[in-house]
């Protein structure tokens, strides 16, 4: 048995409270997130749980309850952590988390993988117009849009970095 402790890494997270939907959704990305209807009960074998979020490092869907953080791992993963474990594990950064910056761009599959067939966008929709127009002339190749998002951290202001 090998024993390892965690690297002391900042991670964002946000609050899911049961009804705050749309601001975790701006936080993971719409896609990635979603609340469950009470009612169906076809969301979940649990009905404790209150929304789900996609673990793309695992390519799966997770069930979150009301009052866990959503993490943003450093591969870009979300994930669920109850509040007692998350101050367990974390402690408050003294950082200024900012806003998750996105980038679209298209890509193809020629064989085996998709490979980058566009430089980045700052607009979604410029990027969807780009693939209708390379899908016209190439209907035969596959095509899709990805999204890079990027978010960073301010450790230290510029006036801070000198001192």
């Amino acid at each position: 048995m090998v024993r390892y402790r965690r690297r002391p890494v900042a991670v964002d997270t946000i609050q899911w409270t049961g009804d705050n939907e749309a601001e975790v959704q701006a936080f993971t990305g719409r896609a990635n997130f979603y609340a469950l209807d009470p009612a169906d009960p076809e969301n979940s074998d649990d009905p404790a749980a209150t929304a789900t979020v996609f673990d793309n490092l695992h390519s799966t869907w997770v069930l979150v309850y009301t009052g866990q953080h959503i993490v943003r791992g450093v591969k870009r993963e979300y994930y669920p952590i109850a509040e007692d474990v998350l101050a367990k594990t974390y402690e408050p950064a003294d950082t200024e988390a900012r806003p998750t910056r996105e980038r679209w761009h298209l890509e193809y599959l020629p064989a085996d993988r998709w490979v980058q067939l566009t430089r980045s966008m700052n607009d979604r929709q410029a990027a969807v117009e780009a693939r209708a127009r390379r899908q016209e002339r190439h209907p035969d190749l596959g095509i899709r849009i990805v999204r890079a998002a990027t978010s960073y951290t301010v450790e230290a202001e510029a006036a801070d970095a000198d001192a």
